[in-house]
């Protein structure tokens, strides 16, 4: 007969003299809160990520809608003088009304001809300060730098001195 060889002892802890166990059942209790506990910084960290991204969106949407406006009102104001009309209000669309005021930047004076000589018009450099509203309520405002102009009056005699007194 074959002699048997006995295992007892190889995997005895020396101190103990017991065993190892070599077999799991699962999941521990605390590895299954660690486990959630990454899991919850993670989607932590991915919903702020996703909000910021949604603010972003918001911010383009609203930079998007004032570009919009600005260009409407640019359009409006395209075909205005202001030294005809330093100031008055139109509406651009149903519920949206563009407000400007000129003030002059430089005197008045005479244009020139091509290529030299006096012109045919009386010119001064304004700043328009434009306000959109939308239903009453502000929405956007900017300025710029326009020409204004209007026609000499030679008929009536006028000259460059009366054209700066105007």
């Amino acid at each position: 007969p074959m002699a048997q060889i006995s295992t007892r002892g190889l995997n005895d802890h020396p101190m103990t003299g017991r065993g190892r166990q070599t077999h799991k059942r699962g999941l521990s209790v605390i590895e299954a809160l660690i486990a959630i506990a990454i899991l919850g910084f993670a989607f932590s960290g991915l919903m702020s990520w996703r909000q910021a991204i949604l603010r972003q969106h918001q911010r383009v949407d609203t930079m998007e809608q004032e570009n919009r406006q600005r260009n409407n009102a640019m359009a409006v104001l395209a075909d205005i003088n202001p030294m005809a009309a330093p100031s008055g209000a139109l509406e651009i669309s149903p519920g949206e009304t563009v407000r400007w005021r000129a003030s002059p930047l430089s005197t008045r004076s005479r244009s020139t001809a091509y290529p030299s000589g006096d012109g045919d018009f009386i010119v001064a450099l304004y700043r328009m300060d434009v306000h959109i509203d939308a239903d009453g309520a502000p929405v956007s405002a900017f300025a710029f730098e326009r020409l204004g102009w209007r026609a000499l009056d030679e008929s009536a005699g006028e000259n460059d001195s009366q054209a700066r007194s105007r």
